[in-house]
């Protein structure tokens, strides 16, 4: 970096034009790294070592930069520090700058002032030390972690902002589609895949009642590297409508009846997904016993006592894989395999799930995982 120009600054300064070049630029002194980190409140052990600590969560890199310049207009500088500064570099790469210190002296013989900044620079590249997606890594590269392994039947799909639009079929007929953007969880819809298609969007709901457009059934029929495609007409028409934006559309395997002549069958489906984690987990024995039963015959008795373990696990997702969490909620299987080969099979599959409140982390986000093993249920026959 060789120069930068400070730019918006109008909640500060309303009615100046703060694009203008309101200083004289010298070189921009790179200085050293810094790294902020989150860490656990809780103290928690770890795959890698036998110590239970404190934990790093997160941790983003702060570059930080040095300038001095000369003022070459009467303004409150100190007003920086106070402020929401971008920095844009010689190249024209912009920037927010944070975590703003100055200091300023007086020019002798001028009017000017020299104006040390330093900032810091954020590095977009923000270190997850315990998301899913980092200790996968370690999973498949030197070491093993905690998975969290489940099965989903009959999946639902939710996409927002889906253009649907048509496509020539030949022979002046036309045709709809959609496609939405390949990802970890897209990926999972293969070709030939048939669902329901589900929507609130009026402006869609209307044009297949104006049509007689069957638009309540999606095919895929195609995947490369950036999207998924399907299909989501049964019937040819005869002209191209306009393209429809739907806002919020579902694909699944919820039928919901519509007087259509060309209703194709959706298949039953089930996906497979896994949460990784560096955390081992916490445990606790539970035991319950019924409230005492009056008999007919005065005499009192317990009549069973409820044990079972609990397991405790926390783990970490970053927003793009926040379906994870979702999909786990809708469980029809769940296995437990530790680092060292153990294997739980919870006896609960809902309400198993809680969001840890942490807004000090960016765009990662903490759940802690109970799971129920070894449930019994004992029956009490002594009378008293």
């Amino acid at each position: 970096m060789t120069k930068f120009t400070i730019k918006y600054l109008f909640e500060l300064y309303p009615n100046i034009d703060f694009e203008e070049e309101f200083v004289i630029s010298q070189d921009v002194q790179e200085l050293n790294v810094l790294y902020e980190s989150q860490a656990t409140k809780e103290i928690l052990p770890h795959v890698f070592d036998t110590a239970n600590k404190k934990r790093l969560i997160q941790s983003i890199k702060k570059q930080q930069y040095e300038v001095i310049f000369i003022l070459s207009r009467n303004i409150d500088a100190a007003r920086l520090s106070v402020g929401t500064v971008t920095a844009e570099t010689s190249n024209g790469e912009t920037f927010l700058a944070h975590d703003i210190e100055l200091t300023h002296e007086k020019v002798a013989g001028s009017l000017d002032y020299r104006i040390t900044l330093k900032f810091y620079r954020y590095d977009t590249d923000i270190i997850n030390h315990l998301s899913s997606e980092n200790a996968l890594i370690y999973k498949t590269g030197i070491s093993a972690v905690n998975t969290i392994n489940y099965k989903v039947q009959n999946p639902s799909y939710v996409f927002n902002n889906v253009t649907v639009y048509a496509f020539d079929g030949g022979y002046g007929t036309y045709g709809y589609e959609i496609k939405v953007s390949l990802n970890d969880l897209t990926d999972t819809i293969n070709v030939d895949d048939k669902y329901y298609v589900h929507t609130n969007s009026i402006t869609y709901n209307d044009f297949q009642d104006v049509t007689g457009t069957n638009l309540n059934i999606a095919v895929c029929y195609k995947k490369d590297t950036d999207y998924v495609y399907f299909y989501v007409s049964a019937d040819e028409i005869s002209s191209a409508e306009p393209d429809i934006i739907v806002n919020n559309l579902i694909l699944d395997h919820e039928y919901e009846y519509v007087e259509k002549s060309n209703t194709a069958t959706v298949s039953d489906k089930e996906i497979e997904f896994n949460i990784y984690t560096f955390i081992n987990p916490l445990y606790q024995s539970i035991e319950t016993s019924n409230e005492n039963i009056q008999k007919k015959d005065d005499l009192t008795y317990t009549d069973k006592t409820i044990s079972y373990k609990e397991l405790l696990l926390n783990f970490w997702l970053t927003e793009s894989n926040l379906y994870l969490k979702k999909y786990l909620s809708f469980a029809s299987e769940i296995t437990i395999t530790l680092s060292d080969g153990t294997v739980y099979l919870p006896i609960v599959k809902t309400k198993i799930i809680n969001e840890e409140q942490k807004p000090e982390l960016i765009r990662l986000f903490e759940y802690s995982f109970k799971a129920k093993y070894e449930y019994m249920v004992i029956p009490n026959l002594n009378t008293y």
